[in-house]
């Protein structure tokens, strides 16, 4: 639901957020953010501030002071997904309503299933969480983090944010008419924040954040050079070199320890493994049995979601 324009925050030492993007992760939010960002008169910050999840100790005067670079005529965003997993949802919506009520909720939804599968991908990748998801398959990794699944659960997770926020300030949009159509869904996200898409301002529909190649690419890249240039000597000397020489040296020296049989064998190692028929058809069954319901809620089209299942 469209609504009239947010008005910023006063000025003061920091500024607290305006509007909130909870996720849900691996449904592009990164690249909703780098939209986002390209208007002048909106602030958000290139990594997740996570406040309300993991920083709440450090006080609101710590969560003012990292919004500090906004401008007093920008709305101030604060992109976490952390805020969508399922168990964190309640508490945390409560936190922000008790912070600033009158915060606008933006969440992204990705098919459901394919989301779940992405996240256990990434983290993978990343040393994001107390365990290490490395070389497990995806049924193990939801055995020791539940939220890689129950953060799919968007009809839960919107059900615990309406508990403390009215329907006109929480604007729910699908990944997929982000990617297939990033100019009129950044325009409905402006539109929320009472603000226009400025003349001139274009967005590249090609815009893909933090895919899973890159991801891969920088794991090899870490594991293959690295080692050859962490003495001191070799960096000395690598750093001596012109820019353009040291570049095309690198780049030629990766592509040739990733040709190479250790470089094969890492590759390999680092290639997941695909979730097991029996778990697909479960959470098929469990998340589209909530559709109905979702779609009505939120005003979406969720067929396209139930067609990847037939």
């Amino acid at each position: 639901m469209e609504t009239q324009g947010l008005e910023c925050t006063p000025a003061r030492p920091g500024r607290l957020p305006d509007f909130v993007v909870i996720g849900s992760a691996k449904a592009a939010t990164n690249t909703l953010r780098r939209h986002l960002s390209a208007h002048p008169k909106v602030f958000v910050r290139d990594d997740e501030p996570s406040f309300y999840t993991y920083h709440r100790a450090r006080g609101l005067d710590w969560y003012r002071s990292i919004h500090a670079g906004a401008a007093d005529d920008q709305l101030v965003g604060d992109i976490s997904t952390h805020y969508s997993r399922l168990h964190w949802a309640e508490p945390t919506a409560r936190q922000i309503a008790e912070v600033r009520p009158d915060t606008r909720i933006i969440y992204l939804m990705r098919e459901p299933v394919s989301r779940a599968y992405s996240n256990y991908l990434q983290l993978q990748d990343v040393a994001d969480e107390p365990v290490s998801l490395e070389g497990l398959t995806f049924e193990q990794a939801v055995e020791l983090l539940p939220f890689i699944v129950d953060s799919s659960d968007y009809l839960a997770v919107l059900k615990a944010y309406l508990k403390h926020f009215p329907r006109e300030q929480i604007l729910a949009l699908l990944t997929e008419d982000l990617n297939n159509d990033p100019e009129a869904v950044v325009g409905r996200v402006l539109r929320f924040l009472g603000l226009e898409p400025t003349p001139g301002m274009t967005l590249d529909p090609t815009l893909r954040a933090n895919s899973r190649d890159r991801r891969v690419d920088g794991f090899l890249r870490t594991r293959l050079i690295g080692p050859v240039t962490r003495p001191r000597a070799i960096r000395a000397l690598v750093k001596s070199l012109p820019d353009p020489v040291r570049i095309a040296a690198r780049e030629a020296f990766y592509g040739l320890m990733k040709r190479s049989p250790i470089g094969k064998r890492l590759e390999a190692s680092h290639q997941p493994r695909p979730m097991a028929p029996e778990t697909r058809a479960r959470l098929i069954e469990r998340f589209s049995a909530t559709f109905p319901e979702l779609a009505e809620l939120t005003g979406n089209d969720l067929s396209p979601w139930l067609a990847k299942y037939r």
